[in-house]
């Protein structure tokens, strides 16, 4: 029995030396672990590494950013294409109403020409409306006559001289 008794406190003896080599090696392990992390972490590409991620994050956000932006201005394209598309039709509904114009009230596309000038550039005299028409004053005023005899121009007498405007909306 002595012998068991002996076998057993030296298990225990090597158990407990093992346990204390595992333990002291987990430290050693750990410590070099440690320091290995440390040397990692300091070491130039580990810093590389670091800033090219962080570089990485930065660009990534900003790529986000400019799609962002890109679909701001898809947006804007499309509500440009809308705004030429209803400014066309417009360009053409008034077409259609000069056409009415020249068929309903018997005007030529002259007097429609001169109208349209009046339209755009606002109250003028036959002098005014010649020099911009290219043609004589007595043409120009024959024209606008006509035009206010329609009805499509109104007459205001400003001293001596005589200013023809353009009705914005044509009175049946």
């Amino acid at each position: 029995m002595k012998l068991l008794g002996w076998f057993r406190r030296k298990k225990k003896e090597k158990k407990a030396k093992i346990e204390e080599i595992k333990l002291e090696d987990t430290r050693e392990l750990l410590e070099e672990w440690r320091k290995t992390v440390e040397a990692i972490q300091e070491h130039p590409l580990s810093q590389a590494g670091i800033i090219n991620t962080k570089l990485l994050e930065l660009l990534t956000n900003l790529l986000g950013s400019v799609d962002k932006k890109l679909e701001k201005l898809d947006l804007l394209d499309e509500i440009a294409r809308l705004l030429r598309e209803s400014s066309e039709e417009k360009e053409a509904e008034a077409e259609e109403i000069e056409e009415d114009i020249i068929r309903k009230f018997g005007a030529t596309v002259k007097d429609r020409d001169a109208y349209n000038i009046l339209l755009k550039k606002g109250p003028m005299s036959a002098e005014q409306l010649a020099l911009e028409m290219k043609v004589s004053r007595s043409t120009a005023s024959a024209r606008l006559n006509r035009l206010f005899n329609l009805g499509l121009v109104d007459k205001e007498a400003r001293g001596k001289e005589i200013f023809y405007r353009a009705k914005k909306r044509v009175e049946k």
